[in-house]
């Protein structure tokens, strides 16, 4: 039997000559009681690494009073084999960046070629290259404004003077106000805000419109002037007469109701049977 199994044999046999339980000698040693255990059955694997079973053997040799030679032999039965010497390699290293060697390159220079293709394509067919005529020479394009104003061209005869064969441009005038659909019609827009209870009649007291506007929608009323106007919430409604944002005033207001008449001129007038206030 080696050193290091006589050991625990001899720690216990000495623990138990000074009267000590594996529980006080642990609390001596401030560890566990199966630490104790351990190193008096030479169980050492259980504590761990070698160096842990090392260092808790001293300790209880120590506390015993057994001679640090037999401590020593026990210590040394422990270690374990050195290890095996591994020879060095030396270790190639590529002399070429790993990416010079990807299969991926051939397909980026393909698609540089293909951008750089469609990218010169584009600019041949941009619109800023002028036709030719026959002879070579680029054609103008006229500007902006002339091609945005209308004009009527005038047809003068062969012959004619040069004064004369100029032609003449009459732009368009632009109206502020719609013209009704028929002659003696008003147009009326009401877009809502709020729901609102409408009714409109036209000058024979027929109904064009009775109904209720939702929020968020608008509604187009067109009718014989004069017409007999009834807004149930006034202040829900925004109202244009044949294209003219029209505000109606207090005097046609009575709480949240709204009661008017529109002639044929798209103006406001007092509406017959209103209870409001009236100038």
């Amino acid at each position: 039997m080696n050193e290091a199994a006589e050991l625990g044999p001899r720690l216990r046999t000495e623990r138990e000559h000074r009267g000590l339980s594996l529980q006080q000698a642990a609390d001596e040693l401030r560890l566990d009681a199966w630490v104790i255990e351990a190193l008096e059955t030479g169980a050492y694997e259980r504590l761990g690494a070698p160096v842990y079973a090392k260092g808790h053997l001293k300790k209880y040799a120590t506390l015993l009073g057994l001679p640090c030679e037999a401590a020593a032999a026990g210590i040394d039965a422990l270690s374990p084999p050195p290890a095996p010497v591994v020879a060095e390699t030396a270790l190639h290293l590529p002399t070429q960046p790993l990416w010079r060697k990807l299969p991926w390159r051939p397909a980026v220079a393909l698609l540089v070629a293909a951008v750089l293709i469609a990218a010169g394509a584009a600019l041949w067919r941009h619109p800023w290259r002028l036709p030719r005529n026959s002879s070579g020479a680029r054609i103008a394009r006229p500007s902006a404004a002339a091609a945005s104003t209308p004009a009527a061209t005038e047809a003068v005869p062969a012959g004619a003077a040069p004064a004369a064969a100029a032609t003449v441009s009459r732009p368009a005038r632009a109206s502020g106000r719609r013209a009704p659909a028929t002659a003696g019609e008003v147009g009326i827009r009401l877009a809502f805000s709020a729901d609102c209870w409408v009714d409109v009649r036209d000058a024979a007291g027929k109904s064009a419109f009775a109904g209720i506007g939702r929020a968020g929608s608008a509604r187009r009323i067109a009718a014989r002037a004069p017409l007999a106007v009834t807004l149930g919430f006034v202040r829900g409604v925004t109202m244009q007469i044949d294209g003219r944002a029209t505000a109606v005033g207090p005097r046609f207001v009575h709480g949240d109701v709204a009661r008017f008449g529109v002639g044929a001129d798209g103006a406001l007038r007092p509406y017959a049977g209103h209870s409001g206030p009236r100038d």
